[in-house]
């Protein structure tokens, strides 16, 4: 399980982006632990449009007689962000304080995931940039 996005971006760079959420990135074939913690922690999944309401059983549904290899929605092949490796998003939300988490799944790593599309984005760029420097300063 790895974080990325604007949340590890405001920690490296001690910025604050309000209304930004967080970004989870797993393996696809994990992913039903970190959804069951969020959960039980009193996070609601909200479906997108072609996921079930209830995301035990979409998940499971996915699964169902499926090769391990081949459990996500989408093909490698699809375009925009589902063609960079990512096999899921499943939203999650909790009220007071309102907060929202992205469980973005992969195909594989989740860091080739994060690779191949922040850094076509140059979000990553900073934070290596960032970590650099202060490497630099300890040696």
């Amino acid at each position: 399980m790895l974080i990325s996005g604007s949340t590890a971006l405001q920690f490296f760079d001690r910025s604050f982006y309000p209304d930004s959420d967080l970004d989870i990135y797993v393996e696809h074939l994990y992913a039903d632990r970190i959804a069951y913690w969020l959960l039980s922690i009193g996070y609601e999944f909200v479906p997108r449009k072609q996921q079930t309401k209830d995301f035990r059983i979409g998940y499971q549904e996915i699964h169902q007689d499926t090769p391990h290899h081949l459990h996500g929605f989408f093909p490698p092949e699809s375009t925009g962000y589902f063609g960079k490796g990512v096999s899921e998003v499943y939203d999650f939300r909790k009220s007071h304080p309102d907060r929202k988490i992205q469980l973005i799944t992969s195909y594989h790593s989740p860091l080739e995931v994060i690779l191949n599309f922040h850094s076509s984005e140059c979000i990553v760029l900073p934070i290596i940039s960032e970590l650099k420097k202060k490497i630099g300063q300890l040696a």
